[in-house]
């Protein structure tokens, strides 16, 4: 779908998207990780991404669109960080209401890197 956006912005064509936020699709970041990533819970997924050669592997797929699990893959391949926003974070409640963009800004880190990290 962006694609069509993607290209009519190429030709000069102004092109706008509404998109509503809706409880029924309030995922959860880890949704986004390839299904080998997620496999054997939260724990595992932890230990995988503070390996730095396995966090650049599920970069690489989530940028390849490899193995996508069901969450918003689309935005996060496409760097769209300004419309991710975290609605619920236990451990950093200063940062509900913010975009990965904005959190990235922040911290003085790339955006797929805060997004990994949370």
């Amino acid at each position: 779908m962006f694609k069509i956006y993607e290209e009519a912005r190429l030709k000069g064509i102004e092109v706008t998207l509404d998109n509503d936020t809706h409880t029924d699709f309030n995922a959860h970041l880890h949704q986004v990780l390839p299904q080998w990533a997620q496999a054997g819970g939260k724990g595992r997924i932890v230990e995988r991404l503070k390996d730095p050669e396995i966090r650049e592997k599920i970069k690489r797929e989530i940028i390849e669109d490899k193995h996508p699990g069901p969450g918003y893959v689309g935005l996060v391949k496409h760097g769209r960080w300004d419309r991710i926003y975290i609605f619920q974070c236990k451990k950093n409640k200063n940062l509900i209401g913010k975009t990965i963009e904005e959190i990235a800004k922040i911290r003085g880190k790339e955006p797929f890197e805060v997004f990994l990290d949370l």
